[in-house]
């Protein structure tokens, strides 16, 4: 079973598991403004570096299992959002994470 967590739970208490899907707002990002290794299990996906060089303030990290079968799309994509499509339990799924100042929205999109 999916599950979610916040990121301080995930580091702190190491509970990565091959199904975890972890979503960002505000991540850190280096003078480059690419996220660095968070944990040796994630792997990472943020807006690519635009022409003006904005701070990306949405991602989404996924377990490196589900990393090979997860890929951005980058035409749905900007600093504020952030969208994968995966698949999870036998389904094609979009999971769309937006930053919006003061909450998050997030939708999981199911599709065949």
């Amino acid at each position: 079973m999916t599950q979610l967590f916040d990121m301080g739970t995930i580091l702190i208490n190491h509970k990565i598991t091959p199904e975890t899907i972890l979503m960002m707002t505000e991540p850190y990002t280096d003078k480059n403004n690419l996220l660095p290794s968070l944990h040796r299990n994630l792997h990472h996906f943020i807006c690519p570096n635009n022409n003006n060089n904005t701070k990306p303030r949405a991602a989404i990290s996924v377990h490196k299992n589900l990393a090979n079968k997860s890929w951005l799309l980058h035409e749905l994509c900007s600093p504020d959002v952030t969208v994968i499509q995966t698949h999870l339990n036998g389904e094609k799924i979009a999971i769309v994470f937006r930053y919006v100042k003061y909450q998050c929205i997030t939708s999981v999109l199911h599709g065949r």
